[in-house]
């Protein structure tokens, strides 16, 4: 059970291929649910079929592993990018990266400054594909409503979502929607822009 992102054009063109290759029939249920099969009326083949199905399990769930790598190697390389310019600001309060806003353990940002008793939140959004960045965005979403909800709520100042733009997942036709409602939420900086952060967090 991981991420994949399954609209990926790679990942399609890897997929459909092995199942023709492997002449591999699809239907679906009431629910929209895919299940994949082979049939035989004769008893000799069944083996032979089973071991199709079994090859291309194997082959979807490797590649399945390899774009979830991926998509984790490209999230870290981000973070740690934004952390080392989150610690490169001259910050004089506070500063924690990764860790959680909350005493219950429930909400945890990339970043919290804090000064004078005020809290400013930061959360990355990336994602090396349109589904990876779409969740990336409905994450920060979610626990930037959930800081809302905390009894440090009383002492949040601002919530920015940091927006790595260069991101293969970065397709702002697609995303303008998502982000339109991530801007209900909390200020945007795009990583491209990123010393507006100075301006929101040092003033």
């Amino acid at each position: 059970d991981n991420d994949t992102d399954y609209e990926s054009d790679c990942f399609n063109k890897i997929f459909f291929y092995y199942l023709n290759t492997y002449a591999i029939k699809e239907t679906k249920n009431e629910h929209g649910v895919s299940f994949y099969f082979k049939k035989t009326e004769n008893a000799i083949a069944v083996p032979s079929l089973v071991m199709d199905i079994s090859n291309f399990i194997s082959v979807i769930v490797s590649i399945s592993d390899i774009n979830f790598e991926v998509e984790k190697l490209a999230k870290e390389k981000f973070t740690s990018a934004a952390s080392e310019y989150f610690h490169a600001m001259n910050y004089r309060g506070r500063l924690i990266t990764n860790e959680y806003l909350d005493k219950q353990k429930q909400i945890r940002v990339n970043a919290i400054f804090e000064k004078n008793g005020q809290l400013t939140i930061v959360n990355c959004v990336t994602g090396s594909t349109y589904h990876y960045f779409r969740n990336s965005i409905s994450k920060t979403n979610i626990l930037f409503e959930m800081a809302e909800k905390t009894k440090e709520k009383e002492h949040l100042k601002r919530k920015i979502a940091l927006i790595d733009d260069s991101a293969g997942g970065y397709q702002i036709d697609r995303i303008s929607y998502w982000l339109g409602h991530l801007a209900s939420k909390a200020e945007r900086v795009n990583w491209s822009n990123k010393e507006q952060l100075n301006e929101l967090i040092l003033s």
